[in-house]
């Protein structure tokens, strides 16, 4: 039961929408539209299925929302939960991790026909700390990723500090018209977010010498 380990997954500043709007890593379903748009039982059926999306069974410790109910910037929230299915465990070995993309399905296509066009200026960050339980040593800590392309951003950074990591992640799509001679590289953009986000930590238990 990886509840004894009293491991703690904490996230930060995720932000779930842009222009009062709510979508992304937040929807719900039956949820659509503006904040201000929905009535009070959308607002709990919403606040509901974003902590049971979030913590998986396990239990929402604090959170606070900042600009929910104005009409223009983004939507940001502090999250702190516990997590029980955080991590697969394989023996004495733990892997966890923000996880991979996959292959975005828009571009995977050999050729494109029509230009590629953003509408909108969109960024997502996360934060998210692993405390390492006690008798447990880091094996593998997964490479920082920088991607750039002209209509989107992709970095994930790691850092090892005492016996927590820290993962960060930037998510960010830019408003854009580009040619249909961009498609190729818009394309490597996002093979490469696919195969580089696969990596995850990977802790190993430590026996007692006899």
């Amino acid at each position: 039961n990886l509840n004894l380990f009293g491991a703690e997954v904490t996230r930060v500043a995720k932000e779930v929408g842009t222009e009062g709007k709510l979508g992304g890593q937040a929807a719900v379903p039956g949820v659509t539209g503006t904040w201000k748009e929905l009535t009070d039982k959308q607002k709990d059926k919403f606040m509901e299925g974003l902590e049971e999306s979030l913590t998986a069974g396990g239990k929402m410790i604090d959170k606070k929302w900042e600009n929910l109910n104005n009409d223009y910037g983004r939507i940001k929230t502090f999250m702190k939960y516990e997590r029980p299915s955080w991590a697969e465990v394989s023996g004495d070995f733990m892997t966890f991790g923000a996880g991979g993309y996959k292959r975005d399905i828009e571009f995977g296509a050999k050729k494109r026909i029509y230009p590629i066009m953003i509408r909108k200026t969109f960024v997502n960050r996360a934060i998210n700390t692993y405390n390492i339980p006690e008798g447990f040593e880091i094996i593998n800590r997964p490479k920082n990723i920088c991607l750039k392309s002209k209509i989107a951003e992709f970095f994930r950074t790691y850092k090892i500090n005492g016996r927590s990591i820290t993962e960060r992640e930037t998510r960010r799509y830019k408003r854009a018209y580009l040619p249909v001679s961009d498609y190729e590289k818009v394309k490597q953009f996002f093979n490469k977010l696919s195969q580089l986000t696969n990596e995850k930590i990977i802790i190993k238990k430590l026996h007692k010498k006899q």
